[in-house]
């Protein structure tokens, strides 16, 4: 129901206010929410769960219309935001034992049956090793479990195109 009204408002919406809706959004939200995890004040399933759903929003949806614009001024909004942010967000740290917490969550996120908090998981799982990549790239290299998850997250984003048989996609060569 919620994607339903979601995608009606954004059709119904007028892009440039819409994107600077979302570039307040992305600006002012983005580092408390990510502090808020760091620190530990948002935590357990739920709470994981609600950044996802933030990170679905800000992430794959900016990205999306950030790159698929043909607004050059709500594409350079966009930028100007992502570099604003970024810039504060980096600034953060999480640490190896928080991100041992956090990555078992996303994991099993990223199985959840609704695709946005999938999205949201996936993309969650990426921030640490930006602002705290030394204290957290081990954990993500040494997890059999991230990997797996990626991969079947990749599978179910594919539609069963990952499925074929080499001969297939050298036949498409």
């Amino acid at each position: 129901m919620w994607m339903s009204l979601f995608a009606v408002g954004m059709r119904n919406c007028n892009g440039a206010a819409m994107v600077e809706q979302l570039c307040h959004l992305f600006t002012e939200c983005s580092p408390p929410m990510v502090a808020s995890v760091y620190s530990g004040k948002l935590k357990g399933r739920e709470g994981v769960m609600v950044w996802c759903c933030y990170m679905t929003v800000v992430f794959v949806l900016f990205g999306e219309i950030g790159q698929q614009s043909k607004n050059a001024s709500a594409r350079a909004s966009i930028c100007e935001a992502f570099t604003v942010t970024g810039k504060e967000v980096v600034k953060l740290d999480c640490t190896a034992a928080r991100f041992a917490e956090l990555l078992p969550l996303l994991i099993d996120l990223s199985a959840d049956e609704d695709i946005a908090v999938v999205a949201g998981a996936m993309s969650a799982v990426h921030l640490p090793l930006f602002t705290s990549n030394t204290a957290c790239a081990d954990l993500v290299m040494s997890s059999q479990e991230l990997h797996a998850a990626v991969l079947s997250v990749m599978r179910r984003a594919s539609g069963g195109q990952l499925r074929r048989p080499a001969s297939w996609w050298k036949e498409r060569d």
